[in-house]
């Protein structure tokens, strides 16, 4: 046990004669492991969003809604108007209620590694 002691001992007395050189170790170590998270992060973004646009053009449009003045009817009437320019191959109208669905359904995951509620806030 005494070579044990012996190397922790040395070890410690040697890093605090080179503090810098510890700190520059610690630095260097955790900007490298920053700059490859970053880049898992990054490839990921990519990948999911190809997957969700490979199919083409995508344009989402936010409307105002009943609350705010605009009825139904007018979002119906202005879908009617989009599906008949000759560019636009499909149109369809999304309200909140599915507009959340939607949002439940693609962030479900982060959630559920959380083990939190989309619903709740995290406890502090």
């Amino acid at each position: 046990m005494t070579r044990f002691s012996y190397l922790v001992r040395e070890a410690l007395v040697n890093m605090r004669r080179n503090a810098l050189v510890v700190a520059g170790a610690v630095l260097a170590v955790f900007v490298s492991l920053a700059l490859a998270l970053s880049a898992l992060v990054v490839n990921e973004l990519v990948r999911e969003n190809t997957i969700q646009w490979r199919d083409g053009v995508h344009i989402i449009v936010w409307l105002k809604d009943a609350q705010q003045g605009i009825t139904t009817d007018a979002h119906l009437a202005l879908l009617e108007e989009v599906q008949e320019f000759e560019e636009v191959e499909e149109a369809f109208y999304v309200d909140k209620l599915a507009a959340f669905q939607e949002f439940q359904r693609i962030f479900a995951i982060m959630f559920l590694k959380r083990k939190t509620s989309i619903y709740t806030t995290p406890a502090l």
